[in-house]
């Protein structure tokens, strides 16, 4: 599932219950774990001084800043009719957010206001990964008074230790807007919602006399060469009485945001209503993008109140400039299409050059192709493009990227041709705009691959189907089911007609996708989390492949065991924390293929009795490049789970080895007897029985033959 911070109220009550359930819904760390401090303020805090009040609850009204306020109606769900909007209340300014660290006792102007800074620019990535920079921020609570402008920074400790959640979304298009607007036109409103929908960084902290200053990394960036893309910056925090509690008794505070969240707990994916979490394991809750409330440009009362400006006219958020890092790789690349294309949580769509050069061109990585066994009669265009290492488009240096294409069998490279060989084209990608390529069928159907090459090193390879209407999986949902010929662009998220399947691989009919990430639930370890959850037993393999001693078809995925796996666990003493190291080896079946670089990979440990271990990195390893294919994570600081480093190679023939260093305090609890552990790769699944021994604080684990 796609792990995104938190914030809930309570959608569509009247004014009573929506700021009662308001007060319930803080839950919004987003694989963090926070140690808050227990403490009793005021319920009148500071910030509230002046605030609109709900005489039934005597606690402010959450309203966004420059927005009237807006609740839900009976029925508890905004934009269905029954709305409540009161344009004689209005927000101001609670809540600010500023690149840079700021220690003034004055809210100063946004980057690009009158009077503010010029926008900074950093190369995308930042911490560990090896690449780029984080940009510093500042978010401050404002009095809200207009004098000056932006208020004046509270710095009384009413709010002290309440969280506070930081994202950042890129004005993908250009246009000055983060979010839809019909400003520009109609006919790229998805697109566009595809800003407000997918997140570039986000960061957390908690608040300390009125400020929180931090960095974050956006790992979402464009080539210099087009002037790299905007990112917004926004901030939400949670007052109430009691820091400790996540559902607390106060009111949500925001700054300007690309769309209103959903205010309902029970509506939180994987927890709703939950307790608070244990202080030294990570919170895995998510948001359920879905629910947010963001509707058409042009409402009438509202008009289109959450697409936020970049120029600096907004007064709460902030914004900065990213450029990609350098090109090291490449990959295909389509066209988007504003006509089929359908927004979801992931982060899919990238910012190149025009295909001629210069200008701006929205592109979706090709993960999967579809073409008709037609022979010449339709051909299919891809742009092959220059990435750096978070698969950003990128300028390439001095000499360019020498790349170098193979089509399969089945298939034929029509043009450029230079060596009069329709299956192989090398060329060097000089320049961000890449070098765009008409592949066709030779007119018989077919499975194969296009094979992208830098240098020596396999750098992608893209499966291709030839034949209509191809369904992979046999589940009655076509793998192109838009017909667009790129399979991706339009998923599924729930059964339905003209979309494409949204787990190609997985038999999954019902194409539920609980956590709205664009891959179904068979797909992104969902159903491996929560095996219960409605349409997990749908999931299985279409033809799995199945031997005597590696592989096991269960009622749910299709399942390979492990061929050796390994845990060894310490517990901290002395002040040291605890460290586990797991090793995992396996051979997938035929035809699978793990892309652990754009898919969730997991690894839990389970043992009855005990609380185990779960780790979740959503697209965050890195594809090495390598002719075998090689897939490494690195964090020195283990935000992430705790995970230090992991690495998925394959050593020799189809033979996988895992390694998985992970560290934190209360990290992982094993004890003697059975266990088991389960990595998840996207849609491949190995699980393993283990048997564990304890030894002086030291557990090891190791496969049941």
């Amino acid at each position: 599932m796609t792990l995104l911070a938190i914030m809930s109220l309570a959608p569509h009550a009247s004014p009573r219950q929506h700021v009662r359930r308001a007060a319930l819904a803080s839950a919004w760390i987003s694989c963090v774990a926070w140690s808050l401090l227990g403490a009793r303020v005021a319920l009148a805090q500071q910030v509230f001084l002046g605030d609109p009040v709900d005489s039934s609850t005597t606690l402010a009204y959450p309203i966004m800043p420059g927005l009237p306020l807006l609740l839900p109606g009976p029925d508890e769900d905004f934009g269905s009719g029954d709305d409540v909007i009161d344009t004689g209340l209005t927000g101001d300014v609670d809540l600010a957010i500023r690149v840079g660290t700021i220690g003034g006792a004055v809210v100063p102007p946004p980057a690009g206001a009158p009077g503010g800074p010029s926008l900074t620019t950093v190369t995308a990535g930042g911490g560990s990964s090896g690449q780029g920079a984080e940009t510093p921020f500042t978010v401050m609570v404002s009095d809200g008074t207009g004098s000056p402008a932006y208020g004046n920074v509270i710095t009384s400790t009413d709010l002290d230790a309440r969280p506070v959640a930081i994202y950042a979304f890129a004005d993908l298009d250009g246009d000055g807007v983060i979010g839809p607007t019909d400003a520009d036109g109609a006919a790229d409103n998805e697109l566009e919602r595809q800003e407000a929908t997918a997140l570039a960084g986000r960061q957390v902290g908690s608040l300390i006399s009125g400020r929180v200053q931090g960095t974050i990394g956006a790992q979402l960036g464009a080539p210099a060469s087009i002037g790299g893309v905007t990112v917004a910056l926004v901030a939400g925090a949670y007052t109430g009485s009691d820091p400790a509690s996540l559902f607390s008794d106060g009111t949500l505070i925001l700054t300007r945001w690309p769309f209103f969240p959903p205010l309902d707990p029970k509506r939180l994916l994987g927890g709703g209503n939950a307790p608070p979490p244990d202080p030294d394991l990570p919170s895995q809750l998510a948001f359920d993008a879905e629910r947010n409330y963001l509707p058409a440009p042009g409402l009438p009362v509202l008009g289109t109140p959450f697409a936020v400006a970049t120029d600096g006219s907004e007064a709460t958020t902030d914004q900065f400039v990213v450029t990609s890092g350098d090109a090291r790789a490449a990959r295909v690349f389509v066209d988007a299409a504003a006509a089929s294309f359908r927004a979801s949580q992931g982060p899919r769509l990238r910012v190149a050059p025009l295909a001629g050069g210069g200008g701006r061109a929205l592109v979706l990585p090709s993960q999967r192709l579809v073409l008709s066994a037609d022979g010449a009669a339709t051909q299919q265009s891809l742009r092959v493009l220059p990435t750096d290492l978070f698969g950003n488009v990128a300028d390439p240096g001095a000499g360019g990227v020498a790349i170098t294409v193979v089509a399969g069998a089945g298939l034929a490279i029509v043009s450029p041709d230079t060596d009069a060989d329709t299956q192989t084209e090398s060329f060097v990608l000089d320049a961000a705009g890449g070098q765009t390529i008409t592949i066709d069928d030779v007119g018989a159907p077919a499975q194969t691959t296009l094979d992208v090459y830098a240098g020596s090193a396999l750098v992608q390879s893209l499966p291709v189907a030839i034949g209509s209407a191809i369904d992979s999986d046999t589940d009655g949902v076509a793998d192109d089911g838009s017909s667009s010929a790129v399979v991706g662009d339009t998923i599924c998220d729930a059964a339905a007609v003209a979309c494409d399947d949204n787990c190609p691989d997985v038999i999954n009919p019902s194409q539920l996708d609980a956590d709205h990430d664009g891959r179904g639930d068979c797909c992104d370890g969902t159903c491996i989390d929560r095996p219960t959850l409605t349409g997990c037993d749908e999931c299985a393999s279409p033809a799995p492949t199945t031997t005597s001693t590696t592989t096991t078809t269960l009622p749910g995925p299709s399942v390979t065991a492990a061929s050796s796996a390994s845990v060894a666990t310490r517990t901290g003493v002395a002040g040291r924390d605890d460290t586990m190291v797991v090793k995992v080896a396996f051979t997938l079946p035929g035809g699978a293929a793990l892309h652990a670089d754009s898919e969730l990979v997991s690894l839990q440990l389970g043992q009855s009795g005990h609380g185990g271990y779960l780790g979740e990195l959503a697209s965050l390893f890195i594809d090495k490049g390598r002719p075998k294919p090689t897939f490494v994570y690195a964090d020195a600081t283990g935000s992430v789970a705790g995970v230090l480093k992991a690495t998925i190679k394959n050593s020799r023939s189809a033979d996988y080895k895992v390694l998985w260093r992970a560290r934190r305090s209360a990290l992982v609890d094993l004890g003697s007897g059975a266990a088991t552990v389960t990595l998840t790769v996207g849609d491949d699944v190995v699980e393993g029985a283990l048997s564990c021994t304890n030894t002086s604080g030291r557990v090891r684990c190791r496969l049941v033959p």
